[in-house]
């Protein structure tokens, strides 16, 4: 008994998930305290900085997702590990060369659609904030390929502390600097965490060929990830622009307080996706299919029985925040479309690890233009109010789904026709509570909000019982999510 207690609290993979777990809590009470100190308008302009700190860190030409995937496949060649990274360092130089750059032309000539958040005085922070995540960012992904996860949670920890500390100490526009100056210094604390702990290996050779290699991996998985991201930053981008400043705020509120629930999701996603890679990296359909399956239970039906559990305490936290009681409808629907990307992730991380990059860039990339075209349509032709438009997101997630789902069936040589997708990758089990769910948020039946979760409960009884015999595993065996470098 002792030893499965030493066992647990020994832990690598839930001592991170703890403090990931602690981090997004704090995350969830520091939106909801900003929301409240710096008032819609500073807490719209907070958001937009947000936004672009986020546009900043997706344009990373593909180099994290390039040395992820090339030191999962090459995981018994030392040399080449090492090469694959001095190559990429040389690419992050060169990339924050072009953030400055961008710097320049905002200092020089300004960008007009800026302006009405006021943020050329913060806008060299911004800068210099992305350069230091691009740094943190590749890195991370080395340390966790090499299967440490202390420096990993810390720095993706240490700036939502420092922001939670940061909310108690002033208001308004001076919270607002006094956040990215924060924001600033937790980079920093990682870089230099990642740095003086020296579990990177050094010594490779920076060669035209090793460039060449990892950009040709990075570039197709870095369309990918910039377009899938963005379809959900899009969308805040439209409503940046074609709404007050106080509707964006309230907007960033409700996109911040229904992400906090799948941020959860997102946590455990970066301890198993290496070792997803891995295992879907395989010539053998059976174990490819076996994999799927796993992860459809274990990761997606996880995340809908976590959302809608949070959706019967959505109107709680609002209570408490009169400012924002308007927003319930639209958390609730930005919770119920964040969850809608879930269904994905089995089927593309297969396709990443099949080397399918391409098929996944084009796919990202006409999910995006959809969205795009679907939320200009709403706002243009319809004169929609703002609430609306993250429906556009909802189908443009279910198309890449579809899609990415459609492409591995293809691959795996199984049935292809839209009924066979569609249950597929989003089985009765799962799409009838989501459907009730739907329609109670947009006919305004919120003291009906249980039942999504009474459904789903009953339709995945099994299901509930294998996740929980899999956190069992996690929590007794740890090293069941490290790659192994001899195999």
């Amino acid at each position: 008994m002792f030893k499965k207690v030493k066992q647990i609290f020994l832990n690598k993979v839930l001592i991170y998930l703890i403090t990931r777990y602690g981090t997004f809590f704090i995350q969830f009470i520091s939106s909801i305290f900003l929301a409240v100190n710096c008032g819609a308008y500073y807490f719209g302009i907070w958001g937009f900085i947000s936004m672009l700190i986020n546009y900043i860190s997706y344009v990373n030409l593909g180099i994290p997702y390039s040395v992820n995937i090339l030191m999962i496949q090459n995981k018994s060649n030392g040399q080449l590990i090492k090469d694959y990274i001095a190559n990429s360092l040389v690419l992050n130089i060169l990339l924050s060369f072009l953030i400055i750059l961008f710097g320049i032309y905002y200092y020089l000539v300004g960008i007009s659609a800026f302006d009405k958040y006021q943020i050329s005085e913060y806008f060299y922070l911004i800068c210099i904030i992305g350069i230091v995540y691009h740094f943190d960012s590749l890195f991370g992904t080395i340390y966790r390929v090499n299967n440490r996860m202390f420096e990993l949670a810390f720095f993706q920890s240490v700036v939502p502390v420092l922001i939670f500390f940061s909310i108690f100490i002033t208001k308004g526009k001076k919270l607002l600097e006094l956040l990215l100056w924060m924001t600033l210094l937790g980079e920093l604390l990682a870089l230099l965490i990642f740095i003086v702990n020296k579990k990177i290996p050094w010594g490779g050779k920076v060669t035209l060929k090793g460039v060449r290699d990892v950009l040709k991996k990075g570039f197709h998985l870095f369309i990918y990830n910039v377009c899938f991201f963005l379809i959900g930053l899009s969308t805040r981008t439209i409503i940046s622009i074609y709404y007050r400043v106080e509707d964006f705020g309230y907007f960033t509120f409700s996109y911040n307080l229904a992400n906090a629930i799948l941020l959860f999701l997102q946590a455990l996603s970066v301890v198993i996706f290496p070792k997803i890679i891995d295992k879907l990296n395989s010539n053998k359909n059976s174990d490819i299919i076996y994999m799927l399956n796993l992860l459809n239970i274990n990761y997606v039906t996880l995340s809908y029985g976590l959302i809608f559990i949070a959706m019967i305490f959505f109107p709680m936290f609002i209570y408490f925040i009169p400012k924002y009681h308007t927003t319930l409808k639209l958390i609730n629907l930005v919770a119920i479309t964040l969850l809608l990307f879930t269904n994905s992730f089995g089927y593309g991380s297969y396709l990443m690890a099949q080397n399918q990059e391409k098929r996944l860039s084009i796919i990202s990339l006409i999910s995006l233009i959809l969205n795009i075209v679907i939320s200009m349509v709403l706002v243009i032709k319809f004169k929609l109010t703002y609430e609306y438009l993250i429906l556009s997101t909802l189908i443009s997630y279910f198309v890449f789904s579809y899609c990415c789902t459609l492409y591995t069936r293809k691959r795996l040589g199984q049935i292809t026709n839209p009924i066979s997708v569609i249950s597929d990758f989003f089985p009765l089990r799962l799409l009838i509570p989501y459907l009730i769910s739907v329609l109670l948020i947009l006919f305004n039946f919120t003291y009906l909000i249980s039942l999504p979760l009474l459904v789903f409960v009953v339709l995945n009884i099994t299901e509930i019982k294998q996740i929980i015999g899999t956190i069992k595993v996690i929590i007794l065996r740890p090293t069941i999510v490290d790659i192994d470098k001899n195999t």
